[in-house]
């Protein structure tokens, strides 16, 4: 089974536990999915978005360290090999987590450089305008 077959599995697990705030659950299932996939990880297009997805419900349930955990591993990935167009997304989830947990001088850092990779549009990924206008009051 290739890693894109085990996506609708992996989507039918967490998503009843999401539902009922089970993050925690949700979390560890999701890490499983991750390191069960074959290496080199950081080439893989699902554990890209297996780990966007642990950053995104630790935010959910503002589990702040642990996203900025899973952020560091994001920043890893190889996004040539992988295919995939930079735009600003991992340094978006780790500049905001920053920005969450106070240190507002990488948050700007991380920001910055996604707001130039994504030309502003990476700063709407959570639906919520407090990163950008921290960037235009800086």
């Amino acid at each position: 089974m290739n890693e894109y077959q085990k996506m609708p599995e992996w989507v039918a697990k967490i998503n009843p536990l999401l539902a009922e705030d089970k993050f925690e659950e949700a979390n560890k299932i999701t890490q499983n999915y991750y390191y069960s996939l074959e290496d080199p990880k950081d080439e893989s297009k699902f554990g890209f978005l297996l780990i966007a997805n642990l950053i995104k419900t630790n935010f959910k349930y503002k589990q702040y360290k642990e996203a900025l955990k899973w952020c560091d591993e994001l920043l890893k990935f190889n996004l040539s090999k992988m295919d995939k167009y930079d735009d600003g997304e991992r340094e978006f989830y780790t500049g905001a987590t920053y920005y969450e947990l106070g240190d507002f001088e990488k948050a700007k850092e991380f920001l910055t450089l996604a707001n130039k990779k994504s030309k502003g549009r990476s700063l709407k990924l959570f639906d919520d305008m407090k990163y950008s206008n921290f960037l235009k009051e800086k």
